[in-house]
């Protein structure tokens, strides 16, 4: 069975990146979203929970003061009551009054200085725990407030006052409405505010929907679920109660899910929009590749087809101009020389982009042993010799080099050097000479080949060794070519762990300079 290589393509392997950084991302976001959410509860209800606890003990503060203004205002009235528990009329008449002072009073009552008062039952509405709030403040003048179960849950302002130096208790019940309003008021959505007696083991007073009874419920105790959900908690001062906020049970685990759910699915999104981009760059790519292959194709049947014929034409015309079919006048060996040039430029190309196409699909193949530089670049020169006779020009050989060695394929070697003599023959000066340095420069061989023609134009230097550049000169003049020959350079030296440059100045000429590393014999 055989198994298929999958490759991945540098774009899918980036997508795939940008995909996984874009989901951290995300999930850091998703996190910190998270954390900000219960940040901001929790602060508010810190903030919440001292508000109101202030707010009631201001609020039971107030009521304490009213409540003995209004006892020593009527303290000769309070007295009549207390003395005459018969006097329906003064009672009612006081009673009427403390409900315009306190539109939440449901009822009052009035007791001597040792605890006796003129209507003990309140009708019914006054309970043991009211009687016993009364005997504590007689005792000790102080009053513990809390909420008194009966028909109506209520707590009690209870003070004193004096009339003809006898000194009377006034005690008056309020419904628990106005607490009850202000938790309701400064719970936040999603909170619940309570108020509760912790001496009575966190003991339900009053909610914001109104005293404890409002709830159904076996305990009024919290429970341990209610407790595990508390955010915060403020003791009201002069008071046993405590103001506590409880989040509702589902508001830190709602949020979660929903952030959850928003982040999967951006994810989700990213992630089918990577896999879309990954199959239309993979159809991409199959199309180019496809349409590579098929111009590979045309390349080397082209190349192949033309090479052949190219090299037979060549022979014959070389024959004819050597005498072959007889003597030729001047006129006609011109004509012939320059379908010659030709053939030779169009056998360059067609080997050029034989080359290129090598290059390309990792078909080029080297040979590479142990040479001295100097024997490719003579054979360079006589090649080049043997192409362009009789030449104008002189190739200089100034060789210092000793016995440097390189590993390298001489063939493509001589093929490097030959197409940089063969620039310099183009671009320099007709009737110039070619300078070819060989030296050593550390553990590197230098081969430079200089010309002193016009130089290279600053809008060519950038693209020089790009495939299919033309090489414009400083004095706009330009020569034609494949444009493929630095590339081919380029590649081969490359190849040998080389590199070549150059250096160009304007109205001077232009030196390219090879640079391969020598091999120690010793150390091979």
């Amino acid at each position: 069975m055989k198994i298929k290589k999958i490759q991945i393509s540098s774009f899918s392997l980036y997508v795939i990146l940008m995909m996984c950084i874009a989901t951290l991302v995300i999930v850091w976001s998703a996190h910190t979203r998270i954390n900000e959410h219960s940040g901001y509860h929790e602060d508010a209800s810190h903030i919440t929970t001292q508000k109101t606890a202030n707010e009631v003990e201001h609020y039971i503060k107030e009521k304490k003061r009213l409540v003995h203004l209004f006892a020593e205002r009527k303290s000769a009235d309070l007295w009549r009551t207390l003395t005459n528990p018969d006097d329906d009329k003064t009672y009612n008449t006081l009673l009427l009054e403390l409900k315009d002072h306190f539109p939440n009073i449901f009822t009052f009552t009035v007791t001597n200085e040792t605890g006796k008062a003129n209507r003990i039952d309140f009708d019914h509405l006054m309970g043991q725990k009211c009687i016993n709030d009364l005997q504590h403040f007689i005792k000790t003048g102080t009053q513990n407030i809390r909420i008194h179960p009966s028909d109506i849950y209520h707590f009690d302002i209870i003070t004193d006052f004096t009339h003809n130096n006898k000194k009377g208790v006034l005690f008056v019940s309020f419904s628990t409405n106005m607490i009850s309003n202000s938790l309701r008021h400064a719970e936040i959505p999603g909170h619940q505010l309570i108020l509760t007696l912790p001496l009575e083991n966190d003991l339900i007073e009053i909610t914001s929907e109104g005293a404890r009874n409002i709830w159904i419920r076996d305990d009024y105790r919290l429970s341990a679920s209610e407790s595990q959900r508390i955010l915060s908690s403020a003791d009201v001062n002069n008071t046993d109660w405590q103001v506590i906020d409880l989040h509702l049970e589902n508001l830190f685990s709602d949020h979660k899910q929903l952030i959850l759910i928003q982040s999967n699915l951006v994810i989700a999104i990213l992630a089918i929009s990577a896999f879309l981009f990954m199959v239309l760059n993979h159809r991409e790519i199959r199309r180019r590749q496809k349409a590579e292959h098929v111009k590979d194709e045309f390349l080397s049947i082209v190349s192949h087809e033309l090479r052949t014929p190219l090299t037979s034409i060549r022979g014959a015309i070389t024959l004819i101009i050597n005498g072959a079919t007889g003597e030729l006048n001047s006129k006609t060996k011109s004509v012939l020389s320059i379908a010659d040039n030709n053939t030779h430029r169009l056998t360059s190309l067609v080997n050029d982009l034989l080359d290129v196409q090598k290059i390309e699909s990792g078909q080029m193949k080297y040979k590479r042993k142990l040479i001295r530089p100097v024997s490719f670049v003579e054979n360079a020169v006589d090649s080049i010799h043997s192409s362009y006779f009789p030449a104008p020009w002189k190739i200089n050989i100034n060789n210092t080099l000793n016995k440097e060695l390189i590993f390298a394929d001489s063939v493509r070697m001589e093929q490097v050097v030959a197409n940089l003599i063969s620039n310099a023959i183009k671009y320099g000066s007709k009737k110039d000479n070619i300078d070819i340095n060989l030296s050593r420069k550390n553990e590197s061989v230098i081969i430079s080949v200089t010309d002193y023609g016009s130089g290279i134009s600053e809008e060519s230097k950038d693209k020089i060794f790009e495939k299919f550049t033309q090489t414009k000169m400083t004095d706009n003049r330009h020569e034609s070519g494949s444009g493929l020959g630095l590339y081919i350079a380029k590649t081969i030296i490359e190849y040998h762990g080389g590199k070549i440059t150059y250096l160009s100045t304007t109205g001077k000429g232009t030196t390219f300079y090879i640079q391969l590393p020598i091999i120690s014999i010793k150390k091979r």
